[in-house]
């Protein structure tokens, strides 16, 4: 018997659908092997436990519009798509912490279930602060980039747009209980991030 082998279902529990705090850990344009289509594959890596490292998967059409699944992803990440155009570096976008709604669908021919990322949410100052407690748990240092809600915005039920800042991840004390935390201003990074340079050398991989 060899030394490797290929993950099996049994490697992976199933993941109950819900919303999970994520890192956005990838982009890509990609052809499906059936339809030939083109479409944008969003692989995104858990950091909420139990489920910390699992990875979840969202496919979006190209189209970037306002009501396009594309353009409300891009949106919630922080981007401003009125004034996307072919130097932004999707790329840039990689690393930004967010909330992902993952559902279970059927397809109704083959019976065969998959899961997907069908909806971004951006953080809100408690996600904030469980997110800090959770990388300071896996001794992750440095800013975080996360897509956070405009404390202007009304309360609405739909995703909200937000614009990206970097915050500080700040030592949590071990006997802090997770439920505990309670929301409170978070001190902002001096260098707020910066959209892309019209002069970057990466084209978008975004149609317009």
């Amino acid at each position: 018997m060899g030394l490797f082998r290929k993950p099996t279902k049994e490697d992976f529990p199933e993941l109950p659908d819900n919303l999970y705090v994520a890192r956005l850990a990838k982009i890509a344009n990609k052809v499906g092997k059936e339809s030939g289509k083109p479409y944008t594959s969003w692989g995104f890596e858990l950091v909420q436990p139990p489920y910390v490292k699992r990875w979840v998967w969202g496919n979006t059409q190209p189209t970037v519009s306002p009501k396009s699944q594309t353009g409300k992803f891009l949106t919630v990440l922080g981007v401003d798509i009125a004034a996307l155009d072919d130097s932004f570096n999707e790329q840039s976008l990689i690393g930004k912490y967010v909330k992902v709604l993952v559902e279970t669908k059927e397809n109704e021919d083959t019976g065969d279930k998959f899961q997907n990322v069908t909806k971004l949410m951006a953080l809100t100052d408690a996600d904030v602060q469980l997110l800090q407690i959770w990388l300071t748990q896996a001794n992750v240092t440095g800013t975080i980039k996360a897509a956070v809600q405009s404390p202007t915005a009304a309360p609405q039920p739909q995703v909200l747009a937000a614009a990206p800042v970097s915050l500080p991840v700040a030592p949590v004390a071990p006997a802090a209980p997770v439920l505990a935390a309670q929301p409170a201003p978070l001190p902002v990074a001096p260098q707020p991030v910066a959209a892309a340079s019209p002069a970057a050398a990466k084209k978008s991989g975004f149609p317009f």
